[in-house]
């Protein structure tokens, strides 16, 4: 691989975990600032996918029009204290109800700074890489 290729892969990889940090944050806060506030239940943990043991609370409400949604966390994280049968408090979006985060989970809200902190370290690390070839070249 040539070096200028370790600099753009950082940029790439950087800016991907930015961007999903930045969108995950602004929905979150959106979500608690201006949701429609309803109670729920979580119902489980759906793992995350991989095989570093993230998952996400798998929860239920009932919008104020009486629709019944089942939806899921929208960060998978190691660290999530919610269990199965606990009730808390749901803030969803009143146009896309399925679009729902839970108000009482930390950890939605750790793992997308997380996202935005790892995305920073890399932009900066491929930023510094850049400089680096540009002088050796």
């Amino acid at each position: 691989m040539t070096p200028i290729w370790i600099p753009v892969l950082a940029l790439l990889l950087g800016g991907i975990l930015v961007f999903v940090g930045v969108r995950e944050l602004r929905t979150i806060t959106w979500l608690r600032r201006h949701g429609v506030r309803v109670p729920g239940t979580v119902t489980g943990r759906r793992s995350g996918g991989g095989r570093n043991g993230t998952s996400a609370a798998v929860f239920e409400f009932d919008t104020r029009d009486g629709r019944h949604i089942r939806t899921k966390q929208r960060i998978s994280t190691n660290f999530g204290a919610l269990r199965g049968g606990q009730a808390v408090t749901v803030a969803y979006d009143p146009d896309h109800p399925e679009r729902a985060e839970i108000v009482e989970a930390k950890a939605t809200l750790v793992g997308a700074v997380m996202f935005l902190f790892i995305g920073s370290v890399f932009s900066l690390a491929g930023i510094a890489a850049a400089v680096v070839v540009a002088m050796v070249l």
